[in-house]
């Protein structure tokens, strides 16, 4: 699904697979994340299409202690572990869905 967000055309599904994809890249040097949410994405130009992730002051290589600043965790994590940037992933793809659903019903 194309639409209209932010005065631009986006894809919201390819929106999600770009982040991801970032994740996946993050998680295969062997760091976490730890705060990944919209104000963490940004596009890389103003044509749009292309993201990045950016914010990493809560990044740590996976297995150490977890920061004292960082985004939602799963329950009893205190460590670094994938799983915090999966939740994170969970998170942004629910807001991506409400933006969309918003768009495609504005209210009257």
């Amino acid at each position: 699904m194309r639409t209209v967000f932010t005065r631009r055309l986006v894809d919201f599904d390819d929106c999600f697979r770009q982040v991801r994809a970032g994740i996946e890249q993050l998680h295969a040097l062997g760091f976490v994340h730890n705060d990944i949410h919209s104000d963490n994405v940004m596009f890389v130009d103003r044509v749009g299409g292309n993201l990045v992730v950016i914010g990493f002051d809560s990044c740590a290589v996976k297995g150490d202690q977890i920061p004292d600043k960082r985004g939602a965790t799963p329950d009893g994590v205190c460590t670094e572990e994938f799983e915090n940037d999966f939740l994170g992933l969970e998170v942004f793809r629910e807001g991506l869905m409400e933006r969309e659903r918003a768009l495609r019903n504005p209210a009257v």
